[in-house]
């Protein structure tokens, strides 16, 4: 992305190929205006979000989307309350996106609704917040927000609405501040399946679960009550791991999670509680039906009931990709039992 240059020298969004060549998506000037400010971000829809300086409905500037192909969409328009420079954007671990101008800490979802997450307080080296933010934020692995300002924080003291000051510069040069937004993780998301109503969240990025039909597949020696179903899970960091909750409806009790692939087998990374099943999944490893380790995981299975006899008599797959029969099934499920899990 440039600040100048394009159709009407007021910046461009452009690709490159590894060849070389440069084609330009989109140029600034028209219905987003122009000069764009900060980074471009690609969000997990795989269209790219910025911010302009300049433009929108009081000419204040804009938060924008352009698609690889480039067609553009102008999301929101910031008003005089919370004009400035701005820093461009980052998406979030729950898929929104956040922001900051020379004013205001802010939110915007994929839609283009903006909440202020933040005042900052008035230029000068007395102000206990910190004023005039610089660069953009980063999400720390708490789900909080962190940034920098150019200017304030002398007074060692806290800012209201959030921010917490952890320095300060010498005579009024400045802070590192936190803003308490918890963003980690998303939302609990039902789905109505064989006895009712199941919820899937996760740490770490969104999830979008839905019901499936029972593989040929699935181990004979358990009962799956509560239906099969799969996940896919996005905006996550290659290669991390994450907890997903499965709450399933009461009654079901189930005493582990059956994960089925090329093969099934009991899944060793589960936590059991009342009626709800975390597991341990790993982009790209353990947990991951894809394989690959590219900020997607996937996977299909089901919350089990071993059968009343205590066995496992099954199809001979238990063992699965996992290298686990029936009696490290039970055996997790008698150790988990114990342990409470916190629904979040």
């Amino acid at each position: 992305m440039t600040s100048s240059g394009g159709a009407f020298n007021q910046g461009a969004v452009y690709k490159i190929a590894p060849s070389g060549a440069e084609t330009v998506l989109y140029s600034f000037g028209t219905s987003l205006s122009g000069h764009p400010t900060g980074n471009l971000v690609q969000g997990t829809d795989g269209d790219f979000y910025g911010v302009n300086y300049g433009g929108g409905a009081t000419n204040n500037g804009v938060v924008y989307k352009i698609t690889p192909s480039g067609a553009s969409t102008l999301l929101y328009s910031f008003d005089s309350t919370i004009e400035g420079l701005d820093f461009g954007l980052i998406q979030g671990s729950d898929g929104n996106f956040y922001g900051v101008t020379e004013t205001t800490a802010y939110e915007i979802t994929p839609a283009g609704v903006e909440t202020v997450l933040y005042s900052f307080g008035p230029t000068g080296a007395g102000s206990v917040s910190g004023t005039e933010p610089n660069g953009a934020l980063v999400e720390g692995r708490d789900g909080d927000l962190y940034g920098v300002t150019y200017d304030g924080g002398a007074n060692h003291l806290n800012g209201s609405g959030g921010s917490d000051i952890f320095f300060h510069g010498d005579q009024g040069d400045g802070t590192i501040y936190k803003l308490a937004a918890d963003i980690v993780g998303s939302p609990s998301i039902p789905v109505t399946n064989t006895n009712g109503m199941t919820t899937f969240s996760t740490s770490n990025g969104t999830i979008t679960p839905r019901a499936v039909a029972q593989p040929g597949n699935a181990p004979s020696g358990y009962l799956y009550p509560d239906g099969w179903f799969t996940y896919t899970i996005q905006g996550i960091t290659p290669g991390s791991t994450v907890n997903v909750t499965i709450t399933t409806p009461a009654g079901i009790n189930p005493t582990g999670y059956i994960k089925c692939g090329s093969s099934c087998a009991a899944y060793p990374q589960t936590s059991i509680g009342s009626n709800a099943i975390t597991l341990k999944v790993t982009d790209g490893g353990m947990g991951d039906a894809d394989g690959l380790a590219n900020g997607i995981i996937t996977d299909p299975g089901a919350p089990a009931v071993a059968n009343a006899s205590g066995t496992s008599s099954g199809s001979g797959s238990d063992g699965g990709a996992f290298g686990l029969g029936s009696l490290a099934f039970l055996g997790l499920a008698a150790l988990e039992r114990r342990r409470r899990i916190k629904i979040h």
